[in-house]
């Protein structure tokens, strides 16, 4: 499954399964959606990025970081 890099409210940067639409682990609210970030180890609003917006570095270390899958 194809994976989007988000970026929670407070600035972290990682992985999620981005599904339009759809969302089986996190509330959608409009264009975000509010779920858990595996950086700070809690619940906040989260939103994709234009990965072209990102250098190579920030990219790399966000694909490293993944949040929970699919229950």
């Amino acid at each position: 499954m194809n994976r989007t890099i988000v970026r929670c409210q407070s600035g972290a940067l990682y992985s999620s399964i981005w599904i339009p639409m759809v969302s089986f682990k996190a509330a959608r609210l409009g264009t975000s959606r509010f779920q858990r970030c595996p950086v700070h180890k809690r619940w906040e609003r989260a939103r994709p990025v234009d990965p072209s917006t990102l250098t190579a570095d920030e990219r790399a270390a966000a694909e490293r970081i993944e949040d929970i899958g699919i229950p």
